[in-house]
């Protein structure tokens, strides 16, 4: 190697270095932005599938321990975590609607300067009618 292209060589990886490292951050806030959404999606689920099996007085409580429960299992990555349990009818058929929403985790990617960002998913079960509870 001569002694000119050793020092185009540490300038390169001068250069390429923070760019690398901003790709893998980006990359891993990517992964844990995705991974964090269908945790909150499956925890909507299973809230609106406890409440439509609820009765009518315990509907918005078993969906919420159910959330509850489901969040904290799974780890979700997500902090401020807030559980909506509406219920409505069309066409006769009642319906529950679970919305999850929380903030994505984001102190450790500190260097990319990210701001917060909400996270939010919706479920919609029939409720059962016909079962008696």
């Amino acid at each position: 190697m001569r002694q000119n292209d050793r020092g185009s060589v540490v300038v390169e990886a001068l250069l390429l270095v923070p760019v690398l490292m901003m790709l893998v951050l980006l990359s891993v806030y990517v992964g844990r932005w995705t991974t964090s959404s269908q945790r909150i999606s499956r925890a909507a689920d299973v809230a609106a599938r406890a409440a439509s099996q609820s009765s009518m007085g315990k509907m918005t409580q078993n969906g919420r321990l159910a959330a509850a429960q489901e969040l904290k299992r799974i780890q979700s990555g997500c902090s401020h975590q807030n559980v909506d349990i509406k219920r409505y009818s069309a066409r006769g058929v009642l319906f529950v609607q679970v919305d999850v929403e929380c903030v994505l985790q984001t102190v450790d990617l500190s260097l990319l300067r990210l701001p917060a960002r909400r996270i939010h998913a919706r479920s919609v079960e029939v409720i059962d009618v016909y079962t008696k509870r």
